[in-house]
This record gives structure tokens, C-alpha cells and sequence, in this order.
């Protein structure tokens, strides 16, 4: 099992790749200015929408607009 995850705080950015519990990838961005909610809220919907489209085109061949 793969999985993947997204941590936004107002100091960092952190993305993991997991296959089952070994850490494949683990990667750790430093803000140079606090994050503001908003902007964490618009990063992790633009990266939700963004696996979306591509797990349904994957799956069913076809973009949702």
C-alpha cells in the first residue's frame, strides 16, 4: 500500500511518500514568512483538486471540468 501526505503549518510544508511503513520520500520546505491559514487552505485545496482530476482520469479516463 502506498500513501501519501500533506502537512501545511504557518512555518513549513512537509510531503511524504509512505509504501506501507517504510518512507519512500520525505521532503521539509521552510516558509521565509508565516504561511497565513488562507494560503495553507488554498495550497492543500489546489492539491487535493489537483489528485483528484488525476486519480479520475486514471481511473476513468476522462478530466472532470
Amino acid at each position: 500500500m502506498w500513501s501519501v501526505s500533506l502537512t501545511l503549518t504557518t512555518k513549513s510544508a512537509r510531503l511524504t511518500l509512505k509504501r506501507g511503513d517504510e518512507v519512500v520520500e520525505d521532503e521539509v520546505w521552510k516558509f521565509d514568512e508565516p504561511a497565513p491559514k488562507a494560503e495553507q487552505r488554498d495550497i492543500a485545496e489546489c492539491v487535493f483538486h489537483d489528485c483528484y482530476d488525476l486519480l479520475n482520469y486514471s481511473a476513468h479516463g476522462q478530466a472532470q471540468q
